[in-house]
Parts: C-alpha cells; structure tokens; sequence
C-alpha cells in the first residue's frame, strides 16, 4: 500500500473511532427513553431458515432487560473494535510519538497515520463496503427502469427505530456469524488446532484467528447467503439480496480475521446511519457527514476491500 492510500486509509479509520464512539454514547444517552416506551411494547426473536420466523415473544421487564444486555453488549463491541487505537496510542513502542513534542490529538493523528488498526479498520472497511455497495446497486436499479422496495423507518417512533438498528446489529449477527459461521467452525478448528481448548476458541472469537479454520469458505459464503435471502424475505424487496450478500460476505471475514465483537460494531454503525432518515435534525446533520464520507471513500474502500478478500480467497491461508 503506497504512502497516500495508507494515510486516506488510517485517516478514515480515525474517522470510523470517532463515529462509532459517538454512536455508543448516543445509544446510552438514549437508553432511558427506549426502555420507557419499550416496557409497553411487544417484539419478537426470530430464527432465520432463510425465511425469518418468529419464534419467541418478549414484552415488559423482560423486554427492558433484553434491551439493557443488547445495549451492553453492542457498546462493548465498539469499545473492543477502538482499543488497539487507543491502546497503541498510549503504550508500547508507539509511546515515542508522545515524546517528541506530539501529544495529544495531535500525537494520536501522527499514531493513526503512520500505524494499522486491525479491528478498527475491519469495521471501516465493512460500514464503506456496506454503504457503497447498496446505494449504488440501488441507484444501478432505479438508472434502468426498477424501482426498488424500501422500508420507510420514519413511519416509526424514534425509540422504534432505535431499538430496532440496536437488536438488528445484534441478534442479526449472533445468528448469522455466530451460529451460521462462527459456532460450526468450532469441531474442524479443534481437531486441527495445536492445544485446542474452549478458552482459546472463545478468545479468537473475540479477537479473531491468525488463519482461517478449515470449512471457513463454505461457511462464510453459507452464513452470507442467508443474510442476503433473510433481507428479501423480511420486508424488503429482492433486490436487497445482493447488496446484503456482499454485506455478510464482509461482515462474515471480518468476524473471523478481527473477532466477532467487530462485525457487531460495523452493523450497528451502518443501521445507526439509517437514523438519519428519522426526521430529528440533530440526527440528519450528525449523520449526514459521516454517511458523505463515507459513501465517497466508499468506492476506494469496497474496491480495495472486495480485492483483498478476492485474493484471500485464493490464497493456501485465505487471509
């Protein structure tokens, strides 16, 4: 990677950091205001097979508490997807760029710039893949005559919408890269791993595998799959299966290279972007930059990124 794409790259997964964070500490600043409105509402846990089948219902304090762990957990995903920028920034040998007169915001852009962030830029290259890829493919559509189906979000209330993007990036991840990818690798991971063990399993889930376990493709290109068919049959239109396809593609690789904590991140982000359409001006100002930003880099970044996973594909290691 040359000089210039390395620094458009840190630059934009310092962009990401901010982004994320922000969007945590929005979901938590919230919190209350959901659960107030949530109490009195019923939703559903779904299965996907790959139609979505609705097989638990929840409603009251059981509801509330569901919410407070989704809450946790997806601002615990964020937090881990940050950490090695806020981790190398003050320790270790990147200590350096402190001592020599760039501290601060400045000494943590001099770090961003010149260091890679695996998690974090997992999670860019994922929200650009995931914001590029279907706005385009819907505007390809609508350039040829097809209209495409999409959901109207802002008919809901804002507490709706918040809960639904907080359990979409959660519990749409727990099945598809956690049961669908994740949790059947675990077998030929641990008859060809040396010193398996369920801790060290459950730590590469968190932090992701220095290579590929065997039947990883397959069950990528699986997990995908139904990610994208569960899309089309849930309420939106056929032409969501691609777009969401490629997603899970993403989301998938890195749930396997950065941990799964980061495919969590990466989807409450872009579904936090869709807040946008809310009708909250605070909302559509905050979100209208990053989703700016991230739709013009957008294109560099899924290039590089499908090109990446294209030729991991083909690689002995697949990474």
């Amino acid at each position: 990677m040359g000089e210039v794409s390395a620094r458009f790259f840190n630059a934009m997964t310092l962009i990401t950091s901010v982004f994320l964070v922000v969007s945590a500490v929005y979901l938590l600043v919230t919190y209350p205001y959901v659960i107030k409105n949530l109490y009195y509402h019923t939703s559903y846990l779904f299965i996907i097979v790959p139609m979505v089948v609705p097989v638990f219902s929840m409603r009251g304090g059981g509801l509330c508490v569901y919410y407070t762990f989704i809450t946790a957990f997806v601002v615990f995903s964020v937090l881990w997807s940050v950490r090695p920028l806020l981790k190398h920034s003050v320790a270790g040998e990147e200590r350096k760029h402190w001592s020599t007169g760039t501290n601060g915001v400045h000494g943590l852009l001099v770090w961003s710039f010149f260091h890679d962030t695996d998690a974090t830029r997992s999670v860019l290259r994922a929200v650009s893949v995931s914001i590029f890829v279907p706005v385009a493919w819907y505007f390809s559509l609508r350039a040829v005559g097809i209209e495409p189906l999409v959901p109207d979000f802002s008919e809901y209330p804002l507490w709706k919408q918040i809960y639904g993007f907080a359990n979409a990036g959660f519990w749409e991840e727990f099945l598809t890269r956690f049961v669908y990818l994740l949790l059947p690798l675990l077998p030929a991971w641990y008859v060809s791993a040396d010193s398996p063990s369920l801790k060290r399993y459950f730590q590469h889930i968190l932090n992701g595998f220095e290579e590929p376990p065997p039947f990883f493709l397959p069950m990528l290109f699986f997990s995908a799959l139904m990610f994208g068919l569960a899309h089309a049959l849930g309420g939106w239109d056929l032409y969501k299966v691609l777009p969401s396809f490629v997603s899970g593609l993403v989301f998938g690789y890195i749930a396997v290279k950065a941990g799964f904590p980061s495919a969590v991140a990466a989807h409450f982000a872009v579904d936090f972007l869709s807040l946008t359409g809310s009708g909250n001006p605070a909302l559509v100002f905050f979100g209208l930059v990053p989703v700016l930003l991230f739709f013009l880099s957008g294109g560099l970044v899924s290039l590089a990124t499908l090109f990446d996973l294209a030729r991991s594909l083909r690689s002995e290691k697949g990474y």
